[in-house]
């Protein structure tokens, strides 16, 4: 495990962010990084919490489940892609298909979610 910084985010690498989980990336551009890591009982518990908290049915987020983050360089925040659901792709996260999505962060057609930014 590395702290993030831009030079360490290579294919493959694992990370440690801010939020204290490790990461694996799997796509690199000139100006994001796509990471992903298992959904833990932790996160569940967290998530099913905060969604009673607020008044919203429980998600269907499983433990071991992939879930994603992308860095934005240029801003030096992260998250995930702002459309709807804030998901991509099939759920996979194949280095494959986040090469696609940050294809789309570079051309403009995604950002990171405006509701959903945290500090790398």
């Amino acid at each position: 495990m590395t702290t993030t910084t831009r030079d360490r985010c290579t294919l493959g690498a694992v990370v440690s962010l801010s939020d204290g989980n490790d990461w694996t990336v799997q796509a690199v551009t000139d100006n994001f990084t796509a990471l992903v890591r298992p959904i833990t009982e932790r996160d569940v518990e967290a998530w099913a919490e905060w969604r009673e908290a607020n008044g919203l049915e429980r998600d269907e987020h499983k433990v071991g489940q992939l879930q994603y983050t992308v860095i934005d360089w240029s801003r030096e925040l992260r998250g995930p892609c702002n459309l709807s659901g804030w998901g991509w792709g099939d759920g996979t996260y194949t280095h494959e298909q986040c090469a696609e999505m940050l294809a789309e962060f570079e051309a403009g057609v995604l950002d990171i979610s405006h509701r959903n930014i945290w500090p790398i």
